[in-house]
């Protein structure tokens, strides 16, 4: 997934790996 840094411009690519890492580590908020 192609996103847009909102600061400079720049674009990056967001993987499945990153959303799975991020899910893992966030906390769950209102359970």
């Amino acid at each position: 997934m192609l996103k847009t840094c909102a600061q400079c411009g720049s674009a990056f690519d967001i993987t499945d790996e990153d959303l799975a890492l991020l899910d893992k580590v966030s906390p769950v908020v209102g359970d």
